[in-house]
């Protein structure tokens, strides 16, 4: 099944190549890059209010409404959902007496139907993907938006717009069930995953959209 969200006419066409300079004071001390949780929760602002995405296909730069906005909303995302991302972090992959049933199994047994039930009322859904171990690898985790899904008895797969790569549609795979040897969540552009979640997300009207 799928819901009535299409990349080609509902993703920004624009990469995520954003870099956001961290300053304290107005000192420089760092910087980061990608807001992936901003354009995934912008677009679906968008698209539950019903509102066309703004029609660019350059990354818009720091000060321009889109930019900000976007930014604005990564802090949301990650505020929102940082515990699970931490969560996700200091499980292991598989089951243990001390860590429970691990994070292939909570995907396959908790996450995924938790998805499926959201994606099956008919709107899109943020969705987290993990593969931190420590504190170092949270940086490459990711936040994108699932659209739809297909499953068998062996394989399921999610239909995902992905923020690095503009309007383009991709595909998570895994096994349906349980696998001990095979636990990897694979995307079709050779990403591979330890786990994923259906983000905590609430509709906002795009600020830019009001002036």
């Amino acid at each position: 099944m799928r819901v009535a969200f299409d990349p080609a006419r509902d993703a920004f066409a624009f990469r995520n190549d954003f870099v956001n300079r961290v300053s304290i004071a107005g000192i420089p001390i760092t910087e980061t890059r990608g807001r992936c949780g901003g354009m995934a929760f912008a677009a679906l602002d968008h698209w539950h209010h019903r509102i066309p995405l703004p029609d660019r296909d350059t990354l818009p730069p720091d000060g321009d409404p889109v930019a900000d906005y976007i930014y604005a909303r990564l802090h949301t995302s990650m505020i929102d959902n940082w515990t699970k991302f931490v969560l996700f972090m200091h499980t292991p992959d598989h089951p243990t007496p001390l860590g429970g049933i691990g994070v292939s199994r909570t995907v396959r047994e908790k996450e995924l139907p938790k998805l499926m039930t959201l994606l099956n009322q008919g709107a899109p859904q943020p969705l987290g993907l993990t593969q931190a171990r420590d504190l170092r690898g949270l940086a490459q985790d990711h936040q994108v938006v699932a659209y739809g899904y297909e499953q068998d008895a062996t394989r399921t797969r999610i239909f995902i717009w992905d923020n690095r790569f503009g309007r383009r549609a991709d595909v998570l795979e895994f096994t349906t069930r349980y696998a001990q040897n095979d636990r990897m969540i694979e995307q079709s552009d050779g990403s591979r995953w330890r786990g994923f979640f259906a983000e905590r997300y609430t509709p906002k009207l795009p600020s830019y959209a009001l002036t």
